[in-house]
């Protein structure tokens, strides 16, 4: 048995056969990835995917404030919108979804203040709200 390997740019020979590797890199589906950002700033990912489309959602921070973006919204929208959206209604329960631990509600604080605001806490305010972003 022959094996000529030239690993560095993925060429070799097997029982005189020639053989290529082609690196091909693709996003792990359903898997939350959490990097950072342009700015060195912590960002969460997750790419999904159905039979007809896939999505990519986004948690990051701009100015301090936590953001979702996702690829059928014209913008980003406030963090604290889309769980109400989701029917969680105070800041108590969102609070304690994320973390009631000093170290998550000081970074919350802008998010919090940025989503009293705005003054869109029913569920139809939001509705429409959430409505108005999409494509």
């Amino acid at each position: 048995m022959s094996f000529v390997s030239c690993l560095c740019i993925g060429y070799f020979v097997v029982r005189g056969t020639e053989k290529v590797i082609l690196i091909q890199e693709q996003l792990q589906m359903n898997r939350i990835i959490v990097d950072l950002d342009k700015k060195g700033q912590p960002m969460c990912q997750v790419v999904s995917s159905t039979h007809e489309k896939k999505s990519r959602t986004t948690i990051l921070i701009k100015n301090g404030k936590f953001l979702l973006r996702h690829n059928s919204l014209s913008e980003d929208v406030l963090v604290m919108i889309i769980f109400r959206a989701m029917g969680i209604e105070t800041e108590q329960e969102i609070i304690q979804l994320i973390g009631s631990e000093t170290f998550f509600i000081n970074r919350l604080l802008n998010t919090i203040e940025e989503g009293r605001t705005m003054n869109v806490t029913t569920q139809e305010q939001v509705s429409r709200f959430v409505v108005a972003k999409i494509f």
